[in-house]
């Protein structure tokens, strides 16, 4: 997705229950633009950031759905309940996402998984990053230990 200081959109999702962590949903910012129309039908209008409530929350629900399926099917193999957590949307560098990610990995002893995918809408292919920050078992159980002063 470029250099550090490349814009991109992106869908950040809390993780709860057995598994904990963050899944973000990441594109560039025309590739946004172009997904959010695919999924409305909105005019294309301005490429960028400036896109209208209406297709915000479309592609909100659409990393929902992405995080929602690879969950279920998580959870299913591990025997462990988990849920998504409420999507926020925003647009900022790729460096400065991708940092705070970091952060997460070091501070909660965590590992990330992340795929490139391709998707496909009506002849139209766009570009996007899944990423999957999950606390280790290690640290979920130190975080739900009693803490004793």
């Amino acid at each position: 997705f470029g250099a550090p200081d490349a814009p991109v959109m992106y869908v950040m999702t809390p993780i709860t229950g057995g598994l904990r962590g963050h899944f973000a949903f990441m594109c560039r910012p025309e590739s946004g633009a172009v997904l959010a129309h695919l999924l409305t039908g909105a005019p294309l209008g301005q490429r960028g950031t400036s896109l209208d409530p209406f297709s915000l929350s479309a592609l909100e629900e659409l990393a929902n759905i992405v995080l929602s399926i690879f969950l279920n099917d998580l959870a299913t193999r591990l025997d462990c309940g988990c849920l998504p957590g409420v999507p926020r949307f925003s647009c900022d560098l790729r460096g400065a996402i991708l940092g705070s990610l970091a952060a997460e990995l070091e501070f909660h002893e965590a590992s990330s998984l992340c795929f490139h995918a391709d998707l496909s809408c009506r002849g139209t292919t766009i570009d996007c990053c899944l990423l999957f920050v999950l606390r280790t078992a290690t640290a979920i159980a130190a975080e739900s230990a009693p803490h004793v002063e």
